[in-house]
């Protein structure tokens, strides 16, 4: 009877641990703007900071969120700063060197 009170016991415990989980993932929710995954997709991911941010997400962010140059990666070239304009809907320009 014993171990079977221990069992219970966890059982309760670690269902009322995910409970609390749960909430708590639901009321913290952040919304996201989907536009920055878009643009974060068409960057190459080198995460080399040639953009002068700390990686590709975080220019992705800076693009989306204070309206940053689209053309200043460089490892990725006109063909990421085109993919990228067409994500915001903005026009590319010369991509930086």
């Amino acid at each position: 009877m014993t171990i079977g009170l221990a069992i219970a016991i966890v059982t309760v415990v670690g269902l009322l641990g995910a409970v609390i989980l749960v909430l708590a993932a639901k009321f913290m929710h952040v919304e996201e703007d989907p536009r920055i995954g878009e643009v974060n997709g068409c960057l190459p991911g080198a995460n080399c900071g040639a953009c002068g941010y700390a990686g590709c997400a975080d220019y992705a962010k800076a693009i989306v969120e204070a309206g940053a140059a689209v053309n200043k990666c460089v490892p990725g070239g006109a063909k990421t700063a085109d993919a990228v304009a067409a994500v915001m809907g903005v026009d590319a320009g010369a991509t930086a060197v």
